[in-house]
């Protein structure tokens, strides 16, 4: 198995065990909260609560109907986009952005509905967090108005920040590899014996430029690059 493998694997376990170790936090965070008498995740007095709901093609209108259903009765305004989730330059989503205030609660049905680039995802959350906005995440459960939803988001952040580092790395070695195999930068052109004979017909004049391309079997920009290189060795 080689090193990407391994790295890949490496930050695929990482997260697996992240994620768990989540779920657990959230629990423990959440019995705590009930316990002081705090107002429990998710019933905060919102000024509205407006719901996102994105599919990947027109074909799925049985998917906004599941995710409607999954939504809290009280929804004050919907936005959709029938979409793919590559980015974030969505009409609906867009709205959505320039419509929430400070004080609203936006409800998803899950992270992917926002966007399947983490760092997407991650953009949208600090984005409602300067707002003012609470996000909620219903299939994962994740409400970022209580401190349970605050420590998962960040811990979101910084797997993010592994992962990239993580891919600097691989990038790293991998060029250090095609370093020691001398296979960076463009390939050279071999000198061939076609090239020669065509070259020195050329030279003499019997033959034209494009007919010695042709016989030698390079390009233009080849052809003249080795006739010039010929001149000075020559």
């Amino acid at each position: 198995m080689n090193t990407t493998k391994r790295h890949t694997k490496c930050v695929q376990k990482s997260a697996k065990i992240i994620i768990e170790c989540l779920k657990i936090t959230l629990d423990i965070f959440k019995h705590i909260e009930y316990n002081n008498g705090r107002v429990k995740e998710g019933s905060s007095k919102a000024m509205a609560k407006i719901a996102y709901i994105r599919v990947s093609t027109k074909h799925q209108k049985g998917g906004i109907e599941r995710q409607e259903y999954r939504m809290p009765a009280d929804i004050d305004k919907t936005f959709t986009d029938e979409a793919s989730g590559k980015d974030t330059d969505r009409p609906g989503f867009q709205k959505m952005l320039d419509y929430v205030r400070e004080g609203d609660v936006v409800y998803f049905e899950s992270f992917s509905r926002i966007s399947r680039s983490l760092p997407d995802l991650l953009n949208t959350l600090d984005y409602f967090s300067k707002k003012g906005v609470a996000f909620v995440s219903v299939k994962e459960n994740i409400d970022t108005s209580g401190a349970a939803g605050k420590l998962i988001v960040s811990v979101l952040g910084a797997i993010n920040a592994y992962e990239r580092e993580i891919n600097a790395e691989r990038r790293e070695y991998g060029y250090r590899k095609a370093l020691e195999a001398d296979k960076v930068g463009r390939p050279t052109t071999e000198r061939t014996q076609a090239f020669v004979d065509a070259y020195k017909e050329w030279k003499a004049g019997r033959i034209t430029a494009t007919e010695a391309m042709k016989r030698a079997g390079v390009s233009r920009a080849t052809f003249y690059k080795m006739a010039k290189q010929e001149q000075e060795e020559g």
